[in-house]
């Protein structure tokens, strides 16, 4: 499944988490330092067979940006950590090269991580959503990871984001529909 949308949902509201991923072709994540649901769909999120309740969640349309397969793919995530990010005005290109050439790519390479995507993010919110399917939380800590944020071109990007959001969550059992 290539996700096209994310939903948002606050686990303190009333709808239950079933009612929101049943029947979806989709994927779900929790975050429990947040108390925050995250569904991603191919297409807009329904409740049965209602949009999903706009008071209870916030919808992103995403578009994906690349796909790289990890080191570790094939494995099992445990994680996904997700960093969800706004740049500096006019550093949007350069922030894309970055994400494009160096950063996304080499972080895929890490031991430990079977997936790294990013998506541009159309609406409100941040802009640049970037996340990573991991085998634990301990890769973002490893040697290899670290070395990666510790580039040169690394040191002169990071300062430029602003309104940086970054969750780490963890998958949940969805039934995916079959195409």
């Amino acid at each position: 499944m290539i996700p096209q949308h994310l939903s948002i949902f606050d686990l303190r509201g009333s709808v239950p988490i079933s009612a929101l991923i049943a029947d979806q072709n989709s994927v779900a994540y929790r975050c429990e330092s947040e108390q925050l649901l995250l569904v991603y769909t191919e297409n807009a999120l329904t409740v049965g067979r209602e949009p999903a309740p706009a008071a209870a969640s916030r919808a992103h349309r995403l578009e994906p940006v690349q796909d790289i397969p990890g080191a570790a793919a094939g494995s099992t995530p445990s994680v996904h950590y997700i960093v969800w990010t706004d740049v500096t005005p006019g550093w949007e290109p350069e922030v894309d090269r970055w994400y494009g050439t160096e950063h996304l790519p080499a972080l895929a390479a890490v031991p430990g991580t079977v997936r790294a995507r990013r998506f541009i993010q159309h609406g409100s919110g941040p802009r640049s959503y970037a996340c990573y399917d991991l085998v634990s939380q301990d890769v973002v800590a490893s040697a290899p990871w670290l070395q990666v944020r510790a580039t040169d071109w690394s040191r002169r990007i990071r300062p430029q984001f602003i309104n940086t959001r970054r969750w780490y969550t963890t998958p949940l059992a969805v039934p995916v529909a079959e195409s």
